[in-house]
C-alpha cells in the first residue's frame, strides 16, 4: 500500500469465509461492529510495516471487502432487497443510471466557544443532519459556532444502481436502489457500467415525506466496474458442444432457422439479425480513430408482418439487449440527460448506453419526433453520447448494434413508389444502416395456407411446431462465445470486396445515378467478419465475402430501385435526392426559364407553368402540383402577384 500511495485494502470475502467461516458470518450479520475492527487490524500491520505512511492514511484508512455479485455467501437479488437486509452487508449487482456531481461531506465537526476553545464531534452514518454538542469541552459554554476550516470532509458521490434489463421480469418495473460512495470510491464507476458492489443496506429519512418515512440506500464498501461482455457460464461440456454445432456443414443454415422459430419465413431478415447479433470486431487505430464493428439492421414493413417480434427476440437473444419503443421514447431515453437532483444535477443514461456492446431494439422508428430521432446519428456511427448540459460535459459509451423497425409512410408499403417515397427517414440517418430491407404483406393462396397452418400450430401447441436446430439458450452461449474470435481479412478477400465496391460504383455512374459510399464497403467487412465469426473461424473466406455481398444485392434489389425511372441502382435513395427526382428537378427549372423570356425575365404563372411540365412528359399533374409545391417550399420560386412567380436571384 505505501508503494503504491493506496488508503484502502482490498479483501476477498470468500478468502475470509474460507479462513474462518464463523467470522464471515459475522461480518455480513454486524458489519458496523466488524469493519471497523478490520481497520483497526490493517492499520497495525500498516504500522509495523511503515509507521510514517500508517498515520498518514489513519483517518482515511479503509477496508474494501470485494464480493463477486453472483453465487457469493453476500448475494442478493436486487429486486429482493427488504428490510430483512437492513444494516446488513451485502452484495448486488446492476446497471449505473444516475450519477451525481461530486460533494464535500463532512465527517468530524468542529466547534468554537466564544473563549475559544475547539470540540470536535464525529459525523457518522447516512444521517445527514448535524448534531450541535450540547457544550464546550473546555468550559460548558453553551454558544458554540460551526469552523468549517477546522472541520474534517470526505468527498461523497450518490448514484443510482438499476437491475439489469436481461433479469426485468416481464411486464414489471426496474428495481432501483441509490448508492452512496465516498473516498476513494467517487467516480470509480461511472453511468452504463455493469458493476458488481459490496455495501451495507441502510434506511435514510426522507426529508421530503412524512417524518416516519424512509429511504433504502446502500452504503458502498467497494464498488468494481465488470466486463462489458456479460458473460454466461459455459462449462466443458458447453464449449464441446458450441464446435460441434459450428464444425456441421450446414451450421450456417441451421442458426439461421433457429432465430425466432415461431415467426414463419423471412429468412433474409433472420439471417440479417443473426449477423447483427454476432457482429464485427471494433478496432481502435493510433490516433484515436474507432472502427466500429456493429452492424445496425432496419426492417421497413407492412403492419402485422412479424416486425416486433423479431425485435423482441433478439434483444431477448443477445447476451445484452433492450427493447425501445419509438412512441414512448425520447432524445433523453435513448441518449443520456442530465436531471434535477434536488439542488445539483445528476446525470442519467438512456436505452443506447445501457446496451452498450449490446442490442438496442427499436420499434416504431417513424413514430418518433425528429429532433428525437436525431439523438441516434453519434450512437449509429461513433458509438458514444455525448452530453454538455448544466454544466456537465461528459461523453458516454454507447458501442451497441441498432435494430430498428417502422412502417412506410402510408401504412402499406407502395411498390410502385420509389423507397424514399415509402420512407419518411432523413438521410443522414438511413446511411448509417447496414443492411435495409422491406418486408411486404403479398398475398398468395399458398403461402397464407401455411402460415395460418402454423400460427394455430403454434397456438395449439404453446410450443414451436418444430423444433429449431439449436434450442434459444444454446443460441444466447453460442453467440456469447463466438465475440471471442476476432477474423481477418486475408488478401484474395479483400480483393473480391474491392472489386465488387468498384464495379457498384461504376454501374451507377454508368445509369447516372449516386453511387455506393465507403459506408457500403464498410459494411461488406462486417458482414463477412459477422459471418466468419458465427463459424468460429479466424480468417474470413470467400465464402463469407460472397454470403455478405448477396445479402447485399438482396437489400438493392428492394430499396435501389426507382419503379418510375427505371434506375437499377441508385444510391441516392438512401444518401439523398434520387436521380429521378435530380432529373425532374432540372426539367422543371428548364421550364420554368423557357417561360420566362430570355431578355426581360417575366413572372410566370402558375398554370402555364403545370402545363409545361404535363408536355414534358416526365409529369402528370399530380407531379407536376408536387414540383411546384417544392420550388416554392426551398425558396427557388416566390410570388410576385397573385398566380404569378419569379426564380430567386
Amino acid at each position: 500500500m505505501p508503494a503504491a500511495g493506496s488508503r484502502s485494502l482490498l479483501v476477498d470475502f470468500i478468502d475470509i469465509a474460507s479462513f474462518d467461516p464463523g467470522l464471515a458470518a459475522a461480518l455480513a450479520a454486524e458489519p458496523d461492529t466488524h469493519i471497523p475492527a478490520l481497520r483497526r487490524a490493517a492499520y497495525h500491520l500498516i504500522e509495523a510495516e511503515n509507521q510514517a505512511y500508517a498515520k498518514e492514511i489513519q483517518d482515511s484508512l479503509r477496508v474494501r471487502l470485494a464480493c463477486a455479485a453472483d453465487g457469493s455467501p453476500l448475494s442478493v437479488p436486487l429486486r429482493s432487497l427488504g428490510k430483512e437486509w437492513l444494516n446488513r452487508l451485502i452484495s448486488v449487482s446492476g446497471t449505473i443510471v444516475r450519477a451525481s456531481a461530486v460533494e464535500a461531506k463532512m465527517t468530524t465537526a468542529v466547534y468554537r466557544c466564544p473563549s475559544g476553545h475547539l470540540t470536535a464531534v464525529d459525523v457518522d452514518g447516512e444521517d445527514q443532519t448535524l448534531k450541535r454538542p450540547s457544550g464546550c469541552e473546555s468550559c460548558d459554554e453553551t454558544r458554540l459556532e460551526l469552523v468549517p476550516r477546522e472541520s474534517e470532509f470526505v468527498d461523497y458521490q450518490v448514484m443510482r444502481l438499476q437491475e439489469p434489463p436481461e433479469e426485468l421480469p416481464p411486464g414489471q418495473i426496474p428495481s432501483y436502489f441509490d448508492l452512496t460512495l465516498s473516498g476513494d470510491l467517487v467516480n470509480a464507476v461511472w453511468p452504463g457500467d455493469r458493476v458488481a458492489v459490496t455495501g451495507i443496506l441502510r434506511a435514510v429519512p426522507n426529508s421530503f415525506k412524512k417524518s416516519t418515512i424512509y429511504d433504502y440506500r446502500i452504503e458502498c464498501n467497494h464498488a468494481e466496474a465488470l466486463g462489458k461482455e456479460p458473460e454466461l457460464s459455459l462449462t466443458a461440456e458447453d464449449e464441446v458442444k458450441l464446435r460441434s454445432i459450428a464444425a456441421d456443414p450446414a451450421a450456417y443454415a441451421k442458426l439461421v432457422g433457429s432465430v425466432a422459430p415461431t415467426i414463419l419465413g423471412h429468412d433474409v431478415e433472420k439471417e440479417a439479425i443473426l449477423l447483427l447479433l454476432a457482429g464485427a470486431p471494433t478496432h481502435r487505430l493510433p490516433d484515436g480513430t474507432r472502427l466500429r464493428g456493429d452492424i445496425n439492421v432496419l426492417l421497413v414493413g407492412d403492419p402485422g408482418i412479424s416486425k416486433s417480434q423479431l425485435l423482441k427476440f433478439a434483444a431477448a437473444i443477445a447476451p445484452r439487449g433492450v427493447y425501445a419503443s419509438g412512441r414512448g421514447s425520447t432524445a433523453a431515453g435513448l441518449s443520456a440527460a442530465v436531471v434535477k437532483e434536488k439542488e445539483s444535477w445528476a446525470l442519467e443514461v438512456g436505452v443506447t448506453v445501457l446496451a452498450d456492446q449490446g442490442v438496442s431494439a427499436i420499434d416504431e422508428l417513424d413514430k418518433m419526433r425528429p429532433e428525437d430521432r436525431s439523438a441516434m446519428h453519434e450512437v449509429m456511427e461513433m458509438g458514444s453520447v455525448t452530453i454538455a448540459k448544466a454544466g456537465i460535459n461528459a461523453t458516454l459509451n454507447a458501442r451497441t448494434s441498432v435494430l430498428a423497425a417502422m412502417n412506410p409512410v402510408n401504412g402499406l408499403y407502395n411498390p410502385y413508389n420509389s423507397f424514399s417515397e415509402n420512407v419518411n427517414l432523413p438521410p443522414a440517418l438511413l446511411s448509417r444502416f447496414d443492411l435495409i430491407f422491406v418486408m411486404r404483406d403479398s398475398v398468395t393462396e399458398e403461402t397464407d395456407r401455411r402460415l395460418a397452418r402454423h400460427v394455430m400450430a403454434v397456438r395449439d401447441a404453446g410450443n414451436f411446431p418444430t423444433p429449431p436446430p439449436v434450442d434459444p439458450m444454446t443460441l444466447k452461449k453460442y453467440l456469447a462465445y463466438c465475440k471471442r474470435f476476432k477474423p481477418s481479412l486475408p488478401a484474395q478477400v479483400q480483393a473480391r470486396l474491392e472489386e465488387f465496391y468498384v464495379a457498384l460504383r461504376r454501374l451507377a455512374s454508368a445509369e447516372g445515378g449516386i453511387g455506393a459510399t465507403p459506408r457500403t464497403l464498410e459494411a461488406l467487412i462486417r458482414l463477412s467478419q459477422a459471418r466468419a465469426r458465427l463459424l468460429f473461424r479466424d480468417v474470413v473466406t470467400e465464402e463469407d465475402a460472397q454470403a455478405a455481398i448477396s445479402l447485399l444485392q438482396r437489400m438493392f434489389s428492394q430499396v435501389l430501385i426507382d419503379p418510375k425511372s427505371g434506375k437499377k441502382l441508385d444510391f441516392g435513395q438512401l444518401t439523398g435526392t434520387p436521380a429521378r427526382s435530380m432529373s425532374e428537378f432540372d426539367t422543371a427549372m428548364e421550364v420554368f426559364r423557357s417561360l420566362e423570356g430570355t431578355e426581360k425575365k417575366e413572372p410566370v404563372e402558375k398554370s402555364a407553368f403545370l402545363d409545361g411540365l404535363v408536355k414534358t412528359g416526365k409529369f402528370d399533374q399530380e407531379a407536376a402540383e408536387k414540383m411546384f409545391r417544392r420550388l416554392f417550399k426551398e425558396n427557388i420560386i416566390y410570388e410576385t402577384r397573385p398566380g404569378f412567380f419569379k426564380r430567386v436571384a
